[in-house]
């Protein structure tokens, strides 16, 4: 998933809504929200959410972070495996989006579009720099939209920028 995507996700997932979906009870105290912390015992609510940064932190344990994280600790999971779950569907309702808001649909454009997002995630699986980025949109560019191709071409650039620097 894009680092765009888990950062949309961010904003629109709103922080309450993440508390509720945990179960946590919480108390207005002035600007902000309180509760105790579901992540560890205390007799005093440490546990903050901040409304205007749509963030919380806990001043017992130190956590602290976006609705993504909020629900990746309550849930046992990593803040990308929540925007995972989560952010397939808001993709796909922003391309639908995009796309009905588009009267001719272009099949190439739509095609080209997600081979570049599976450029992103093969540069990022490994490790290229903007680069090999570069060099895979190229790929893209010139009709080469299968993951595996572009994996493979991400080997063989990954394989010979070690080569040059060693």
């Amino acid at each position: 998933m894009s680092r765009l995507t888990r950062k949309l996700l961010n904003k629109r997932l709103d922080i309450f809504k993440a508390a509720e979906r945990i179960g946590l009870k919480l108390q207005q105290v002035g600007d902000l929200y309180e509760a105790c912390c579901p992540f560890h015992a205390e007799a005093r609510a440490s546990f903050k959410i901040y409304p205007k940064t749509n963030s919380f932190y806990c001043w017992g344990c130190n956590l602290g972070g976006g609705a993504l994280h909020l629900i990746a600790y309550a849930e046992g999971k990593t803040p990308e495996q929540v925007a995972e779950e989560m952010g397939e569907d808001v993709e796909l309702k922003e391309v639908r989006d995009a796309l009905a808001a588009v009267e001719l649909v272009d099949y190439t454009s739509i095609q080209a579009y997600v081979a570049y997002s599976i450029a992103k995630r093969v540069a990022r699986k490994h490790e290229l720099d903007v680069a090999g980025l570069e060099a895979l949109h190229a790929a893209v560019d010139a009709g080469v939209f299968l993951e595996e191709k572009l994996d493979e071409l991400a080997a063989h650039l990954r394989y010979n920028t070690a080569a040059r620097k060693g």
